[in-house]
């Protein structure tokens, strides 16, 4: 949903939330309404659906009102392909109707896909503590009295164009590029 959510807000539509069930024995579910042409928004949500692997557990439905109707666009009406079954890649329809695969292949491979989503996850988190604490790092160390020669609090040292602040928003400006830099050793298997 906060995917769902970003993408909303990042096409420049907005979000409105009328109702919601976060705890739906079927899973949550939520309504949003979006002041944008129905068509631009479906295709947003099969892109959003085809984003990663996972995303393909979402059915973002995009309704929109025909004569009074409330009536649901479906992948054809954007050129959209059919949804293929998790397992074989066949159109799913065909997959559920001829119940091809059982409730516990479909239950496996729904908990492989959101492994994967959760493994990223962490990933990324490690990532974003490991710049953190660069970050903390150097700020320490800019922070740090008496340095001869070196931007410390007091002086800039040899360093004339630099300056404590200076420092530390250069640091600071640092935060993705130093992220981007550990997500590699947090992606293998060795453990940080």
């Amino acid at each position: 949903m906060e995917q769902l959510e970003v993408t909303l807000v990042q096409a420049g539509w907005g979000v409105t939330i009328p109702i919601s069930w976060e705890t739906a024995v079927t899973g949550p579910e939520r309504f949003y309404l979006v002041p944008a042409p129905a068509l631009a928004v479906k295709q947003a949500m099969v892109e959003l659906e085809t984003k990663q692997p996972a995303n393909r557990l979402l059915d973002i439905d995009v309704l929109h009102e025909v004569d009074g109707v409330a009536t649901v666009i479906n992948r054809q009406a954007v050129d959209a392909p059919v949804r293929k079954c998790l397992i074989c890649e066949q159109p799913a329809k065909a997959c559920g109707r001829a119940r091809t695969h059982s409730v516990a292949q479909l239950q496996q491979r729904s908990s492989e896909l959101m492994q994967q989503v959760l493994a990223a996850h962490e990933q990324s988190q490690r990532a974003a503590w490991l710049a953190q604490q660069a970050e903390r790092a150097l700020l320490y160390e800019v922070s740090t009295w008496p340095k001869p020669g070196l931007v410390d609090p007091v002086e800039h040292g040899a360093h004339l164009d630099m300056d404590h602040y200076l420092f530390i928003d250069s640091s600071l400006s640092m935060t993705n590029y130093l992220t981007n830099s550990a997500l590699p050793a947090c992606i293998s298997k060795e453990r940080i």
